[in-house]
């Protein structure tokens, strides 16, 4: 009998062990999310899916195990691959995550699947599917009091009204997922705030603010080490000191681009030149425009 309750909690113990070591991969995984590590990010996840799946699995490790397969259509998305790649894992996860009653994962596949609808609506400018799964985003939020979510719903939901085209709803829900990010510590959401907020003040033609988010905005990027998005940083700033006639500050952070550009993709490089063009036409430099022209 003693040796039965030995070894019950030594395996209790050890249960408990691999748990923690689980979830602490998975936090790993979302920091390389995070910082841009795609490929390295996709490695991980897909050596803990396997692990877990040939595997005897407790509660818990079955709710990881869809955490881990949640990943990697989160990873699909941010590599830029077809939507109906992450939508595939996403509704084969959303039963399984519902049966479970595990609502918070229920709530980011929900948002998840949004964000792929609105990509492909882009394409045809149907956004039903997109507000579908909002709205199913939404209910779950409210319902099990998902406080912690809010403000990745008010990402979607602003960008869904940027599409549409509705700034003063835009405006409402970016600062809305500004205020929840910075409650919950949420990076990424406190980042697409700056750049729904940055959108809404260029449009509105307010570029002191519209400048103010892309500096907190660029402030993030450096810590990830993105060396594309910190491209496309300076060269907003480089754009929005144009549209301010301040061509002296346009052109200095256009330089601060250039340092950047070899690894740039190839289908922006044009408007990057283009922009140098216009601001040494601007500045009178004739010789420089044309070299870019």
């Amino acid at each position: 009998f003693k040796t039965i309750i030995l070894f019950s909690l030594i395996f209790g113990h050890f249960a408990m062990a691999q748990n923690l070591s689980l979830d602490k991969e998975i936090k790993l995984i979302d920091s390389l999310i995070q910082y841009n590590k795609l490929d390295i990010a996709h490695e991980k996840t897909e050596k803990l899916y396997q692990l877990l799946t040939n595997s005897t699995k407790s509660k818990n490790q079955k709710t990881q195990l869809l955490e881990i397969r949640f990943r990697k259509a989160l990873i699909l998305d941010r590599q830029s691959a077809s939507p109906a790649k992450s939508v595939e894992i996403l509704q084969e996860l959303i039963e399984k995550a519902e049966a479970e009653k595990l609502h918070s994962l229920s709530c980011r596949i929900y948002l998840l699947m949004a964000l792929a609808y609105e990509k492909t609506a882009n394409d045809n400018g149907d956004f039903n599917l997109t507000d579908k799964y909002l709205h199913k985003a939404y209910d779950t939020y409210k319902k099990y009091k998902l406080d912690e979510i809010y403000s990745t719903y008010c990402i979607r939901k602003g960008s869904y009204y940027r599409f549409k085209e509705e700034l003063d709803s835009t405006l409402y829900y970016a600062t809305k997922a500004q205020e929840y990010a910075k409650k919950y510590n949420n990076t990424t959401d406190l980042m697409d705030s700056y750049i729904l907020l940055g959108n809404v003040f260029r449009k509105t033609h307010d570029y002191p603010e519209a400048l103010k988010n892309a500096v907190s905005l660029l402030s993030y990027r450096r810590k990830t080490n993105d060396t594309v998005s910190i491209f496309f940083g300076y060269n907003n700033f480089s754009s929005l000191y144009f549209k301010m006639q301040d061509f002296k500050n346009a052109l200095l952070y256009s330089d601060s681009a250039s340092i950047l550009y070899k690894n740039v993709p190839i289908n922006s490089k044009y408007y990057f030149g283009k922009s140098r063009y216009e601001i040494y036409e601007s500045l009178g430099n004739i010789d420089s425009a044309y070299y870019y022209f």
